[in-house]
């Protein structure tokens, strides 16, 4: 994608994830969206076809960029400990440093899209650092492990937002350390 493309999607994700701080998204208009964005009618419609599309990429680029760097060994500009700790640490600053976008989703017919696609990609981070639990099947014990982190992050940015990521870990990891190799 060309640079003035990347400009006007940019500009698109920024205003719509405004809107979704002050209004319901089912209130959002794409007329809102182009007039925040600065951009035509034609331009929005060059990205996306509708606004659920648009919730569907904006969701989509957010859960990419906090996962981005969650396997590498290069933590870029955050902390990566060793581990699935270490990981699912890396993930919470990447989470704090887009929370108010997050919180905004969360708060809107988008949370369950977010979370969706937020709780798949974490299958992939999970998948081979589970504990065999006696008596569960894996995939359940994975699917547990799964929407405990995810509910942990929806806890700390709607409830505890003045936590720091180590301290929300910690929490996690106190709760959950058995079922999970950390």
């Amino acid at each position: 994608m060309d640079r003035r493309r990347q400009k006007s999607r940019a500009a698109i994700f920024s205003a719509f994830s405004k809107l979704l701080g002050r209004k319901n998204y089912a209130a959002i208009t794409i007329g809102e969206i182009i007039e925040g964005a600065n951009v035509g009618r034609s331009t929005f419609y060059a990205h996306f076809a509708t606004k659920d599309e648009l919730l569907f990429a904006l969701c989509t680029q957010i859960v990419e960029h906090v996962l981005e760097g969650a396997d590498k060994k290069e933590a870029g500009d955050f902390p990566l400990g060793d581990g699935l700790a270490g990981r699912l640490e890396h993930i919470l600053w990447h989470v704090e440093a887009n929370g108010e976008t997050i919180r905004h989703i969360l708060s809107s017919e988008g949370e369950r899209a977010f979370t969706r696609y937020f709780e798949e990609y974490l299958e992939e981070i999970f998948g081979g650092a589970m504990t065999r639990v006696e008596g569960a099947r894996e995939d359940y014990a994975l699917n547990a492990a799964v929407s405990a982190f995810s509910q942990t992050v929806r806890w700390w940015l709607t409830v505890a937002p003045k936590l720091r990521p180590r301290e929300v870990m910690q929490n996690f990891a106190a709760v959950y350390g058995n079922l999970i190799q950390i």
